[in-house]
């Protein structure tokens, strides 16, 4: 009898798909790369199981587009490159969170109220036949998703409509009329400030090895340090074997 498998569905969650396709969008911009450079972009060593399934998961988002080779694609400019709470960012990412078709289809049964993750499982192994352990990663994955893309209530269409054109396109932070050089100017003031790196930790091990633990973006919670523990794991099949010899001290 041959062996059941859930149905197709993201390994990532779009944040952590996004901040994958700005590593791609870094070297090569909107060139059309072969899939091995593009893992590499990524922080992989070659494509395995772990890279073939990160850049699955750019593709289902349309993060990333094509066959034998890929690149990125409008959408995923307007997500990394439009003003923060513009109209053209955020509809890019409603389109992004809802490219899966499983999630397409979750957030027709849910009407854009995301539940419980409980029911959420339920309704996966169910109607659509995952399988419990997959299940419960595509309920993360889409929860995470859809609060990335759409808010933490799972609908803002709401907001945006009750919105006049000028709030929309004015941060509310700062009502001071601005002349196109300064909004330019504090676009790039704050482009440059979201790409600036931290250094959270150095680990300095036997053999002469240290190790740097650097980041950009918001302040990571306990949350994304599990998920960098869990990258870092499943990546460790990609370097060498340990020396019996050698002694981490």
């Amino acid at each position: 009898m041959a062996k059941t498998r859930s149905p197709n569905y993201p390994a990532l969650s779009l944040g952590d798909a996004l901040d994958q396709a700005r590593k791609i969008y870094a070297k090569d911009h909107r060139a059309s790369i072969p899939r091995e450079v593009a893992a590499k972009h990524m922080g992989y060593g070659s494509l395995n199981g772990t890279s073939l399934g990160a850049v699955s998961a750019l593709l289902k988002y349309g993060l990333i587009e094509g066959r034998g080779e890929v690149k990125i694609t409008d959408d995923a400019v307007a997500a990394m490159a439009a003003r923060e709470g513009s109209p053209e960012r955020q509809a890019a990412l409603e389109r992004l969170a809802l490219s899966p078709t499983i999630f397409a289809q979750l957030y027709e049964d849910c009407g854009g109220e995301v539940g419980s993750d409980e029911a959420m499982v339920a309704n996966l192994q169910t109607k659509y036949k995952f399988k419990p352990n997959a299940a419960r990663a595509v309920a993360e994955n889409f929860r995470e998703t859809i609060e990335f893309a759409f808010g933490a209530s799972g609908d803002n269409t709401g907001d945006v409509e009750t919105n006049s054109e000028v709030d929309q396109m004015e941060p509310t932070m700062d009502p001071t009329p601005q002349t196109p050089a300064t909004e330019v100017w504090r676009q790039k003031q704050l482009a440059r400030m979201a790409l600036e790196e931290r250094e959270y930790m150095v680990v300095t091990l036997a053999g002469g090895r240290t190790f740097r633990v650097i980041g950009k973006g918001p302040e990571p919670t306990q949350k994304v340090w599990a998920k960098l523990i869990k990258h870092l794991e499943l990546s460790q099949d990609e370097f060498p074997e340990d020396d019996p010899e050698e002694s981490d001290g």
